[in-house]
């Protein structure tokens, strides 16, 4: 059985006001998981026509009962002798399940390790519910994944680098996790579809440590990154200038050090960068080829002692930004 089925994407970018109002009620998660919605894609390395789906019945059935599913906001259909295809939440592609999205649905419990043998999963969304415990490594053989929000849950311990296997994952947001911890693992630089990483907490923040691995540099078709919030140290990679089409990058509150390298310049698309605020060691001068960021819109390095150079044209250029938060310290003159 050959299955061709269209793909489509829509890469979704909020304003900088906007999208600073969204993470403030965290809800950005919900609002963003419109951006990335593989709807009617086949699957890239499906085993259609092998899956067994009394086998997929059993998972969900377990799933259901070990995160409280008698308590749930919606859970019609679950548990039904209908098919697995028509209980909420749950999408199918040729009767085998390719989506499960039950956000904000008081899902309550340890995350379960069995739903890595849901193998043709497309999208995992479970944001915005109480799911405890540690992101289970299996979750790195889900091969045809492309979208994976386990944003503002309970969840603890390190971030699985089986996740790196991931090929296909396009949308990776672990948001508002504040008991993550560890480093960021390398592995995720071989994420090579992935468009948007998010790694942030907006309240307590993370216990996300090390430094930002110079690896996510490989990341080229990476639009938006956060990493604030968290106890990264060290300095800002200059390999993340490699990834020119980023639109938007965020890695204020959190402890980093030194000046920003000259390579940030290359970032042309960049619409949005905050860096500062809360405990930190940055300083230098901007680089004078930020002027290249001709689409910037808010830009944020206040609470810091990095200087601004001068440059008549450099201080017009930062003038005409519409969000701008500054610390107006001149640079010394050379």
């Amino acid at each position: 059985l050959v299955i061709v089925i269209s793909t489509a994407f829509l890469l979704w970018f909020n304003v900088p006001g906007l999208t600073k109002t969204l993470f403030s009620d965290g809800s950005q998660s919900s609002a963003v998981s419109e951006a990335v919605q593989p709807t009617d894609v086949a699957l890239p390395n499906s085993g259609v026509g092998m899956f067994d789906s009394e086998d997929e019945r059993a998972v969900l059935e377990a799933f259901y009962l070990s995160t409280d599913g008698g308590n749930w906001v919606d859970a019609s259909g679950w548990l039904s002798d209908q098919s697995v295809c028509s209980w909420y939440g749950v999408t199918c592609v040729a009767g085998a399940v390719s989506k499960l999205e039950l956000a904000d649905n008081h899902l309550n419990g340890p995350f379960p390790e069995n739903l890595s043998d849901l193998s043709n999963l497309i999208t995992l969304d479970l944001h915005g519910n109480s799911l405890s415990g540690e992101i289970p490594a299996g979750l790195g053989d889900l091969q045809n994944l492309m979208r994976l929000d386990l944003s503002f849950n309970k969840l603890n311990g390190s971030i699985p680098p089986e996740l790196g296997k991931l090929k296909n994952l396009v949308y990776l947001v672990l948001n508002g996790n504040h008991m993550l911890s560890g480093p960021i693992p390398p592995e995720l630089g071989n994420l090579s579809s992935l468009n948007d990483l998010m790694l942030s907490s907006y309240e307590g923040g993370t216990q996300l440590s090390g430094t930002i691995p110079v690896e996510l540099s490989n990341l080229t078709k990476l639009t938006y990154l956060e990493v604030s919030n968290s106890l990264v140290t060290g300095p800002v990679p200059p390999e993340l200038g490699n990834l020119t089409n980023l639109i938007y990058l965020d890695l204020t509150h959190s402890p980093l050090s030194g000046a920003l390298p000259a390579e940030i310049g290359d970032l042309t698309n960049l619409q949005y960068f905050h860096i500062g605020e809360g405990r930190n060691s940055l300083y230098g001068s901007l680089p004078l080829n930020m002027m290249n960021w001709k689409k910037m819109r808010s830009l944020q390095f206040n609470g810091t002692d990095i200087c601004e150079p001068s440059d008549p044209a450099f201080q017009a250029w930062l003038e005409g930004i519409q969000e701008l938060y500054r610390t107006h310290i001149l640079c010394p003159a050379n």
